[in-house]
């Protein structure tokens, strides 16, 4: 009987960055796949990946990577284009998610415009951060932006963040902008989004297939147009983070809400829907604000994320 589950089990290839692996709980990780039916092996990109295992999962996070292959990094190239090459080989390797997929959520304009035309998620009262009427800059042009933003609706205050989502630490740079003035920071290419007053907190979803877990984070205080205002510089890992102290994530006195805003999990599922169907992700993250003004208007910005710190998590179906 032990040498027939044997033969039956199946091989996950696993690969992420060296930072992650030491946050995952690899002990946990192993001792689920195995009750699954699966061996769990890490694999070494470059190493010939035909001479580690044959692969039936290949489960990866090489978002940076692509990122930076995409960005003419040799050794990045070399490693994606073996991946590629490896998976062309094992057609039948479940791929978990396809290279290609991932891709789209390396740069936000093209994921942005992917989101902007899903008119279905409105139905539900699912909106974006304006990413309707969003403008990508690609020049250091104050008036032309401008005039783009007038075109595409967006108002201050707004975010600035780099159209490449992924790859660099400054991918994860952003400027919260009150004025026309504030403009000056901006460096393109990038796109702008009116910023959403939402009470400093942030809900992440974190997704595999059609379930997910939810988990709440400090996120930025409301803030409103102003002339006087200078441009905010910040990283989403100093204010968003579960540990973050930032100043930037501590509401006014006045701002204190009566009432908590509670997210409605029934928006989670459409937009579930529509990364699996739309862009083909089965594994992945987003994060959700609710408008404080409304109090019923979900706004969601979709990432390529892996679970942070822990191993397995409790997934609500």
């Amino acid at each position: 009987m032990n040498n027939k589950q044997s033969i039956c089990r199946k091989n996950i290839g696993i690969w992420i960055s060296e930072k992650k692996s030491q946050k995952l709980n690899w002990k946990e990780l192993i001792k689920t796949c195995n009750s699954h039916g699966y061996n769990l092996i890490k694999l070494d990109l470059e190493k010939s990946l035909e001479d580690q295992t044959e692969c039936d999962v290949f489960l990866h996070k090489l978002t940076d990577v692509i990122a930076a292959s995409d960005q003419g990094d040799l050794k990045a190239l070399h490693i994606i284009c073996n991946v590629q090459q490896y998976l062309s080989n094992h057609p039948n390797t479940t791929v978990i998610d396809p290279i290609n997929n991932v891709r789209i959520l390396l740069n936000r304009h093209c994921y942005y415009t992917i989101l902007q035309e899903e008119l279905s998620l409105q139905r539900h009262g699912i909106f974006t951060p304006n990413f309707a009427v969003f403008a990508e800059f690609k020049t250091c042009n104050i008036e032309q932006n401008i005039q783009i933003m007038r075109q595409r609706g967006v108002t201050f205050p707004v975010i600035c963040k780099p159209t490449i989502a992924h790859g660099s630490k400054s991918a994860h740079e952003m400027v919260l902008i009150f004025n026309k003035k504030g403009l000056n920071a901006c460096k393109p290419p990038c796109v702008v989004q009116s910023f959403v007053n939402h009470n400093a907190v942030l809900h992440k979803v974190f997704v595999v297939g059609n379930r997910y877990h939810i988990c709440q984070r400090p996120s930025l205080k409301n803030f409103n147009a102003s002339e006087e205002l200078e441009p905010i510089f910040y990283t989403t890992g100093e204010v968003c983070k579960a540990d973050s102290r930032s100043t930037l994530s501590i509401l006014d006195p006045h701002d204190k809400p009566d009432i908590k805003l509670t997210l409605d999990e029934n928006k989670i599922k459409p937009i579930i829907r529509l990364l699996r169907e739309k862009i083909g992700l089965l594994l992945t993250g987003f994060d959700v604000v609710i408008d404080n003004v409304t109090d019923a208007e979900v706004r969601f910005d979709a990432k390529f994320r892996t679970y942070g710190g822990g191993g397995v998590v409790s997934l609500q179906p």
